[in-house]
């Protein structure tokens, strides 16, 4: 063989070995596309919403088709890290609501939500549930948004007022938890 001969099959070697790879990468990319797309559409049906923008914050947010059934403690998860903790009995209560929510015991949305005790989810989570849940409030019967609404809030004044103590009928929540509240109910009003 030729030195002309060699060089230019290792040249060949090599741009075959290019595509070869380039292609891998398209495939790879196709392949995570369409499993944000099922993620996507299961995420839809979940929350009963179809809506693109919606769908799509959730899962910028990090919610995924098995931890949706979180969305309605985020604003009860709020409240709990309003002054800076969850107490140990904002987290019992958490986990009854969760119960309540038909969160399962090992289930990956348990495993978040037991996260969520240990380090407060983003201001940008919190923003997401809180605009999707107005959403979904927006999209029902009247009568079911405002039974939903108010077990949102009654949800949320639990959490706030199991952290008052002894004092608790005196101060049933904190300052930086009747705000958070307070911003909850504006938004899902």
């Amino acid at each position: 063989m030729h030195d002309s001969d060699v060089t230019s099959h290792r040249g060949r070697a090599q741009e075959d070995e290019y595509f070869r790879r380039r292609d891998q990468e398209l495939i790879e990319r196709q392949r995570r596309y369409a499993e944000a797309e099922a993620e996507r559409r299961l995420i839809a049906q979940a929350i009963g919403v179809d809506d693109d923008e919606v769908v799509l914050g959730l899962q910028l947010a990090d919610y995924k088709a098995d931890t949706i059934v979180l969305l309605e403690l985020a604003p009860p998860i709020q409240v709990a890290w309003a002054d800076g903790s969850v107490s140990k009995r904002e987290r019992e209560l958490l986990l009854k609501i969760a119960a309540r929510e038909h969160v399962a015991q090992n289930s990956p949305a348990r495993v978040q939500l037991e996260v969520w005790f240990d380090r407060p989810p983003s201001a940008h989570l919190f923003d997401t549930s809180l605009r999707a849940i107005g959403r979904i409030l927006a999209s029902l019967q009247p009568e079911v948004r405002a039974s939903l609404r108010r077990k949102l809030i009654d949800d949320c004044t639990t959490i706030a007022a199991a952290s008052g103590g002894l004092l608790r009928w005196a101060r049933p929540a904190s300052n930086e938890e009747q705000q958070v509240i307070e911003r909850i109910m504006g938004e899902l009003s």
